[in-house]
């Protein structure tokens, strides 16, 4: 049998509250009350010292197709000058993310458009910063957002 300390216990209790957050961003305080169990004093508590801190941070996200950016391709990219490539590459109103990675390229690119003639001058932008490029178009999302979800 495992003894909970009271540290654990807060733990698990933190965790179980962003996590349903995460599936509800919207859910008022005493419906996440009803389901854990927590006071909604303590809730309120929780969630004032969690705002400001990095765990946490309140944001949307978009359904890009909703708003005619059907077209989602992540690059993996090789290049030369990494810091201009970011400075150059960031800027770029298709750009959604970009991810430091290793093994071979130095960022994957995650970026969203509204056509294929976008993606075609996006990746020969790429081509002429880069040493080296490769083109995942995403077919489809299979998951997404589903860490500490119950």
């Amino acid at each position: 049998m495992i003894n909970k300390t009271p540290d654990a216990e807060q733990k698990l209790q933190k965790l179980q509250i962003i996590a349903m957050l995460r599936q509800n961003g919207r859910a008022s305080l005493t419906e996440i009350s009803e389901k854990t169990g927590l006071s909604v004093s303590y809730l309120h508590s929780f969630l004032k010292k969690l705002n400001g801190n990095e765990v946490v941070k309140f944001f949307c996200v978009p359904d890009y197709t909703a708003i005619g950016y059907s077209i989602m391709v992540c690059f993996l990219v090789k290049s030369n000058e990494r810091k201009l490539f970011v400075d150059k590459i960031g800027g770029n109103k298709n750009v959604n993310d970009i991810l430091k990675v290793n093994n071979g390229s130095d960022f994957i690119i995650e970026a969203f458009f509204r056509t294929m003639n976008e993606v075609y001058e996006f990746s020969e932008m790429l081509k002429e910063n880069s040493v080296e490029i490769t083109e995942h178009h995403i077919v489809k999302i299979l998951a997404k957002e589903k860490m500490l979800r119950n």
